[in-house]
């Protein structure tokens, strides 16, 4: 019965985590409300981790980190958890930490979180980019709200929440069959896929992922070149050495290419 009202919930594995560990942690008495009431009228058997876990379709280890949280984390957040706001691992990885630090990690509401995560869902959507782009747009986020570390685990699970998991590459191209000619959908494995048409055609398309993917970091770098260059580790002379043995004659060519038909 337990299962099955959680599984009307649609509640998250860290939720679920959550509500385990409160079941392993009863040893004699009842729930009245949401206060645990000792009776030694109504005896009711310590539940095991392990049952716990199976009974509501967690691992031991989400329990486990539960149950971290529950013991000593602060109250705001186990909230964060039970809201299904932050995973029970981030949780637990923070209940481990002094309070003050605590209350200092946890200062932004699940409202502000969930705002954040809207708008960088908005930003990577109107750039149409994966991968590592959208990883830049994520530091930029971060960067611009000050976000801890934490708060970036916050905002990732509460874009996670919201995010109906991706089709499989399978999956996307009977979608982009049987949708518009020239559809693309976005799955798993971070590719756009189109239905078969010309090879060609679609070779091309995935030249030019892969020649967005890096040309845009080299666009966008935050420094000038005698910076770059200060930052290279000695141990990566070699790589870099062979990277611009390649990189430089492409880009040369690339751009006198565009220079020649822009003109």
């Amino acid at each position: 019965m337990i299962s099955l009202n959680l599984h009307r919930r649609h509640l998250s594995e860290s939720q679920r985590a959550m509500v385990a560990a409160k079941l392993a942690s009863i040893e004699r008495g009842h729930f009245h409300g949401n206060q645990h009431v000792v009776s030694a009228n109504l005896p009711i058997p310590t539940l095991r981790q392990g049952a716990a876990a199976d009974l509501l379709n967690v691992s031991e280890r989400s329990l486990r980190h539960a149950r971290t949280v529950q013991a000593s984390g602060i109250p705001e957040l186990a909230s964060a958890v039970e809201q299904g706001d932050i995973s029970v691992s981030a949780a637990a990885a923070v209940a481990r930490l002094p309070e003050p630090t605590q209350q200092e990690i946890v200062r932004r509401t699940p409202d502000e979180i969930r705002t954040i995560a809207r708008d960088l869902k908005t930003r990577i959507h109107e750039a149409g980019v994966t991968g590592p782009s959208a990883v830049r747009i994520f530091d930029r986020v971060a960067q611009e709200q000050k976000l801890t570390g934490i708060e970036q685990c916050a905002v990732v699970y509460a874009i996670k929440a919201d995010t109906p998991d991706l089709p499989t590459p399978s999956e996307a191209r009977r979608i982009a069959i049987a949708g518009d000619p020239g559809l693309m959908v976005l799955a798993s494995d971070g590719r756009y896929h189109t239905a078969p048409g010309d090879p060609e055609e679609n070779a091309r398309f995935e030249r030019w992922l892969v020649l967005r993917e890096g040309l845009e970091p080299l666009g966008t770098l935050p420094f000038p070149p005698i910076e770059a260059f200060a930052s290279i580790p000695a141990y990566q002379k070699q790589n870099v050495t062979a990277w611009l043995a390649r990189a430089v004659p492409f880009l040369n060519q690339l751009n006198q290419l565009w220079n020649q038909s822009h003109a």
